[in-house]
């Protein structure tokens, strides 16, 4: 299925491994180039080297506000313009519902909102 997408820039956050990283080999593999980030630099370089020319790795940490803001400005001195912003974040640690707490469940829920809604200006062209 052609999605119409080749050509188009991304940025994708928390994307070096799991569904970051499915989202971005799918746009690779749809002619799409692509900024992919995370925390681990050792993570990014890997990634990069599986999904290929079209990827480019920024480690930033993405739920601190100046990494994040140093992120939108490197993705975009290397994409140009910014057409598909995937806003991955990672949430509470991992374990069931019930073993979190409140602190827990607010700070993912803080990074998530900041992501898809605190730096929107930040990124428009």
């Amino acid at each position: 299925m052609d999605f119409g997408i080749a050509g188009k820039t991304a940025l994708l956050m928390s994307s070096t491994r799991g569904l970051g990283f499915g989202c971005a080999a799918v746009l690779v593999n749809e002619g799409v180039r692509v900024v992919i980030n995370g925390r681990n630099a050792e993570r990014g370089i890997n990634a990069i080297s599986r999904l290929g020319e079209k990827a480019h790795f920024v480690q930033a940490d993405v739920s601190q506000s100046e990494e994040r803001l140093r992120l939108f400005e490197e993705a975009r001195a290397h994409l140009g313009t910014i057409s598909i912003l995937v806003t991955n974040v990672d949430g509470p640690p991992p374990g069931s519902f019930m073993s979190k707490s409140n602190n827990d469940l607010e700070g993912g829920l803080r990074a998530d909102y900041a992501l898809r809604i605190g730096h929107g200006p930040a990124l428009s062209p």
